[in-house]
């Protein structure tokens, strides 16, 4: 068995308060600390250096208790504002770390978090909560259970007197006021907040990694709900859509509106421009674009590309074109148009583009919205496209820029223009940030989760 070691920083009702043992003292009492390191700030070690008093009461109670002390005094001369946080975290993390340093795996390090200042307590909490290292806070409580009240002279303090009427030193009299508390709601509460922050920003796996290192289940209730945005991210549907909509939260779209996919897509494509995730952005673009490009066919061109397609086409991931129905068609004269002899085969957006233009040119629609946006958003999908597939190039908002003449912002703000054209309402367009205030709202329910 390995050693046992106490931090603790020293305060007003140490050694001995109102004829009880102050908190450093109990705890030595109560746990026989191999080691002892005794933090002070400017004013206690003034009294050290006055009397001694603390190490004169630590050594009584180890000849009572037959156990030997191994005392070590810190102490900070300039250690003044002992109620701020800055100046007193940086002297108790600086010994915090120095012990470990010197300590083996088997041995356990106890804190104080019931002496000295409230900055000193908050401290050793925050230290014992983060810590890789198995630090156990211990909180004693004073003998009435409230607020203690300081009857002594700290400045004419009589300490060998208040040794000698030290109750705790009556076994009849003793009670054990110490209590280890665990520091993994207050390490989960301190995390709350990067937690939050996470969802705010749509990295959903980051914020259950956080919650999956914590050891507390304060944020169960929200654990399936952030898992289920993450699927919804992922364009997981089966596992998102029920957890979402059973918790208040619902879609732009019905599960059977055949808007739903390509809303929820271009949502996910919002997310990647929002992380600056521009790569994905400029990958992602493509299948979009095909999906709009089918839509306006039918929406503005009175063309459904289903009816000109091969229907029983085995490679579900590419269309083909069907010869014999589009042959003397409009659209097959605008194919040849553009790519000369056009001989069919696999259908791509280039052929898309190539038939709504044709529509809009021989019908006069070029000042249409929709015609405005295509003839953007085909120009930035060919330029980046071709560059995407035979280039290693990384893209960043200004390279995006360069390619296209517009900035990634402004291609997205189009590609929701031509959606609202297109009878996809955009209005939805804050969607995630819709199901983010429920998720939130689960994290901050923890207090439900707490027992009690």
């Amino acid at each position: 068995m390995g050693k046992k070691v106490l931090y603790s920083t020293v305060g007003g009702t140490d050694p001995i308060a109102n004829f009880r043992d102050g908190s450093m003292l109990h705890i030595c009492r109560i746990y026989k600390p191999d080691e002892v390191y005794l933090m002070m700030s400017q004013e206690i070690s003034n009294h050290h250096r006055h009397d001694d008093r603390y190490r004169y009461c630590l050594n009584k109670l180890a000849e009572m208790i037959n156990h030997k002390f191994n005392i070590h005094v810190i102490e900070y001369r300039d250690l003044t504002d002992v109620n701020m946080f800055d100046p007193v975290y940086e002297c108790i993390a600086k010994d915090i770390e120095s012990i470990r340093n010197n300590l083996n795996e088997d041995d356990t390090l106890y804190v104080n978090v019931s002496s000295g200042t409230p900055a000193m307590k908050y401290c050793l909490q925050i230290i014992s909560a983060v810590s890789d290292f198995n630090i156990i806070p211990i909180i004693v409580s004073t003998p009435t259970k409230k607020m203690n009240k300081h009857e002594e002279d700290k400045e004419n303090y009589d300490f060998k007197d208040y040794w000698e009427l030290n109750e705790d030193n009556d076994e009849n009299e003793f009670e054990n006021r110490a209590k280890e508390t665990t520091s993994s709601v207050f390490y989960a509460l301190l995390n709350k907040i990067t937690i939050k922050k996470f969802i705010l920003n749509y990295n959903y796996s980051a914020a259950l990694e956080i919650i999956g290192i914590l050891k507390t289940d304060l944020y169960n209730k929200a654990i399936p709900l952030i898992e289920a945005a993450q699927a919804r991210v992922q364009r997981n549907i089966k596992k998102s859509y029920k957890a979402l909509t059973d918790a208040g939260f619902r879609y732009p779209f019905e599960l059977t509106d055949n808007r739903f996919k390509v809303f929820e897509y271009a949502l996910e494509i919002g997310i990647k421009l929002k992380h600056h995730e521009y790569n994905d952005f400029v990958r992602s673009l493509t299948p979009l674009m095909t999906d709009l490009y089918i839509r306006t066919l039918e929406k503005k061109c009175s063309i459904k590309l289903e009816d000109y397609i091969v229907s029983n086409n085995k490679n579900t991931t590419k269309m083909i074109w069907d010869d014999a129905k589009i042959c003397g068609t409009d659209m097959k004269e605008a194919l040849n148009n553009k790519f000369g002899k056009f001989h069919g085969g696999i259908v791509y957006n280039t052929h898309l583009v190539a038939i709504i233009k044709d529509y809009i040119y021989k019908n006069h629609m070029e000042k249409e919205k929709f015609s405005e946006c295509i003839s953007m958003l085909s120009n930035v999908e060919e330029e980046l496209r071709n560059i995407a597939a035979h280039t290693m190039v990384a893209f960043d908002k200004e390279k995006i820029k360069k390619i296209t003449g517009s900035y990634p912002e402004e291609i997205y703000n189009t590609i929701m223009n031509l959606m609202a054209d297109l009878n996809i309402p955009v209005i939805k367009r804050n969607s995630y940030d819709e199901m983010n205030l429920i998720l939130i709202d689960a994290i901050d329910k923890y207090n439900e989760n707490i027992n009690t």
